[in-house]
């Protein structure tokens, strides 16, 4: 389903799900028509009209409906309705939304909740543990929005999804990476002919396309799912959980002497039952069983019992409110207690003004107060609800001094460090250069995004993705064995402007309030105005915090101060990122230090409609794809279209008067997993490395001679190279060098 020409979509029933369904289709290229026996609500009509999506509501136009390639049905539409009749018979291939967006989910993993009782305690659980363990995770299905709108307006990386059986009953590809099923017992039996087995068969369909990769986490106690099990084949790995200690196996939950174990790979997490807010034996099972699939994700951020004593809390502190309120609505109301009332919710919208910390659509955060370079007057701002939060999430992060001291000298050796010393552990070196340049250049770093060299023209890659780059790379001084510290955009963008690697766990360095005032080589080009372009906005990871913090004087230019409208969920499109960028710096007097941060070859991989006149995307067979390392030819057109951009702004560039003093450095922010054996030796996939290998390019035409380096390089060596080159003193107290040396 990579190609949708002349494909129909025929949407029936435009709720949460139909709509969400709809708007995807719509995404992917489908002609699309929704069709609800009934009225559609105005913010779901808001949405079909934005999307430009036909509809009807009060009836099925059937000779509409019958033009269907492939249609969506509610859930809560049943098999015996008429309109459902004449589709079956047409032949029509029928699909649930979970499995329209299984189809467009990328490389997202999925976890699928399902059960007769407790889906919704579980989802939530689950979704809950994995946030707050630094995830990049949505809640989606029966409770919060779609998943095909999820993927629309915002992709994740993981989804946690609650899931009925009606929703199941029209999968045909779908597989959770981890599916979980609580309970099953008799319910809805009118829409499975009455048939208890019917039922549980469509329960079932949740890990029916599993491999041997997935697993499936299942109630042990449950008799229905255990003689289910017995008597069928089930491909993926069975994990367990059960209140009877006896039936444990390795892997899984199960309760002991009043306490809850889960394990997984070996490790054991427990805590008593008696500490578990929300009581009684069914949310035991729904914790074991979130806790199971937090835990098989990785998930070592200790926020298990925390959690669960927050959800019990605020149940608590619901029941609380409802008996007062209760008690309060029973007593006679005079006017003097009206406004009481008033008063009343007047304080506490003036409380929650002041937890928010400012009127905008972004609290007050940490970062905001240590823009004073104050200590006194930063620890005075600091808003103490968020302040505490946010430091909780790092009251373990640190590093082992002794370990440090023990390998000191060789990093001493290494980096050239003149005055070593095993006490203060530092890492100073000041570079000076005795015939500094009169004229200061200005400096362009461009950091791609998603940039991973094995996609690329530059390694000979038979689709020829980067054709402008490739050609650039031969005239610049261009490394080919560069590596990211890590993989993930803010370690990039960390890793780049500070020369330190992020090797914080779960969460990033850029969120940690303890990382502030950290030494750039960028503040040593004293005489240059610093700039940062981004597309979106730079709340995200607290990438502002890292820029405000660390880099004297920076003016940051974010989706708001662009003229163009935005294009995605990452905001205004890199072209235009480029060009807007490219009009503000050629109006500059003074020299700059300049930073690009493009976002566009990242999922939905939007090429915006603008351009399509431009640029062609191209198609090529699946198994060419998957052979030279793409998913689809969405991915391989959005990586395309980067290169499509960078010419662009080059060929803009070089028009304006600072082309020709100017280092244009490029280099991406990380690179992305997958099977590189047919462009690479194998040690590339099998040890991961080409997810944290990208190009880097210094091009710099008539001062830096074209080369091209094999010797590994690494984004923490981008500041103090782009200070050699340019001549310009520096201090550096990074773990990177001038790669010339």
């Amino acid at each position: 389903m990579s190609t949708n020409a002349h494909k129909i979509l025929v949407v029936l029933g435009a709720g949460e799900s139909g709509v969400g369904a709809a708007v995807l289709g719509k995404k992917q290229g489908w002609d699309v028509f929704v069709s609800d026996g009934g009225a559609i609500k105005d913010t779901y009509k808001s949405d079909l009209q934005t999307a430009g999506i036909a509809f009807e509501e009060g009836g099925h136009t059937m000779d509409k409906v019958l033009q269907a390639t492939c249609l969506v049905k509610s859930p809560g539409i049943p098999e015996k309705a008429e309109v459902m009749k004449q589709v079956r018979a047409a032949g029509i291939e029928v699909c649930s939304e979970i499995e329209f967006g299984f189809r467009y989910k990328g490389n997202s993993k999925i976890i699928a909740i399902t059960g007769s009782n407790g889906k919704s305690t579980t989802t939530k659980l689950t979704y809950h543990l994995l946030k707050e363990g630094g995830y990049d995770v949505a809640m989606v299905g029966n409770i919060g929005i779609s998943f095909a709108k999820q993927i629309v307006e915002k992709p994740c990386e993981w989804y946690v999804m609650e899931i009925s059986s009606f929703q199941l009953d029209d999968t045909h590809q779908f597989r959770p990476d981890i599916a979980l099923l609580l309970n099953i017992t008799p319910d809805h039996l009118d829409r499975y002919d009455y048939k208890f087995e019917n039922y549980v068969y469509s329960k079932f369909r949740i890990a029916t396309n599993q491999t041997a990769s997935d697993f499936f986490v299942i109630n042990k106690d449950d008799e229905v799912i255990h003689n289910y099990i017995k008597t069928h084949s089930i491909q993926s790995q069975l994990i367990y959980f059960t209140m009877n200690e006896q039936n444990n196996t390795n892997d899984g939950g199960y309760i002991h002497n009043d306490d809850m174990h889960i394990q997984v790979d070996g490790v054991d997490m427990n805590m008593s039952i008696h500490d578990l807010s929300i009581k009684g034996k069914h949310n035991q099972y729904n914790s074991m069983a979130a806790g199971i699939s937090a835990r098989m994700m990785g998930e070592s951020y200790p926020v298990f019992t925390v959690i669960i004593i927050l959800i019990g809390l605020m149940v608590m502190w619901y029941w609380l409110m409802k008996k007062m309120m209760a008690r309060a609505l029973t007593l006679p109301v005079s006017p003097a207690r009206k406004y009481r009332r008033v008063n009343h919710i007047a304080f506490f919208l003036v409380m929650g003004l002041f937890i928010f910390g400012r009127v905008a659509q972004f609290p007050l955060r940490w970062s905001d107060a240590y823009r004073f370079g104050d200590e006194f007057k930063a620890a005075t701002a600091l808003n103490p609800f968020q302040s505490f939060m946010s430091t909780l999430k790092f009251r373990n992060s640190g590093y082992d001094a002794d370990k440090v001291r023990e390998h000191y000298p060789t990093m001493a050796q290494y980096l050239g460090v003149p005055l070593a010393d095993s006490i203060t552990l530092t890492y100073k070196r000041s570079v000076n250069f005795s015939d500094t340049l009169v004229q200061k250049p200005n400096i362009v770093l461009v950091i791609c995004e998603s940039y991973s060299m094995y996609k690329s023209s530059m390694v000979g890659n038979p689709l020829n993705s980067s054709p402008y780059f490739d050609s650039l790379s031969r005239q610049g001084l261009f490394f080919d064995r560069c590596f990211t510290p890590a993989t993930g955009t803010a370690r990039g963008v960390w890793a780049t402007i500070t020369g330190i690697p992020d090797v914080e766990n779960p969460k990033t360095a850029s969120r940690n309030p303890f990382a502030v005032d950290q030494h750039s080589i960028i503040n040593d080009f004293r005489s240059h105005s610093k700039f940062y372009f981004l597309g979106g906005n730079t709340s995200w990871a607290n990438i502002r915090g890292v820029l405000t913090n660390n880099l004297e004087g920076i003016r940051i230019y974010e989706q708001q101060d662009f003229k163009a409208s935005q294009e995605d969920v990452w905001g205004i499109s890199d072209k235009n990122l480029f060009l807007e960028s490219n009009k503000i710096l050629a109006e500059k007097k003074e020299p700059f230090f300049a930073i690009i941060q493009t976002a566009n070859n990242h999922r939905p991989y939007t090429i915006p409609s603008e351009d399509l006149s431009f640029f062609n995307k191209l198609s090529f067979p699946d198994d060419s794809l998957k052979k030279y390392g793409f998913s689809n030819n969405e991915e391989l057109n959005a990586f395309r279209y980067m290169d499509f951009c960078i010419q662009k702004y080059m060929h803009a560039a070089a028009k304006e008067k600072y082309f020709n003093n100017t280092l244009f450095v490029f280099i991406g922010d990380h690179g992305i997993a997958g099977d590189a054996k047919n462009l690479l030796p194998k040690v590339y996939s099998e040890y991961s490395l080409i997810s944290e290998h990208v190009p880097l390019l210094f091009y710099y035409p008539g001062h830096v001679q074209p080369q091209r380096i094999h010797e590994v390089s690494s984004q923490l060596d981008v500041m103090p190279t782009i200070a050699g080159i340019l001549r310009q003193p520096y201090t550096n107290t990074t773990l990177g060098k001038d790669l010339r040396d």
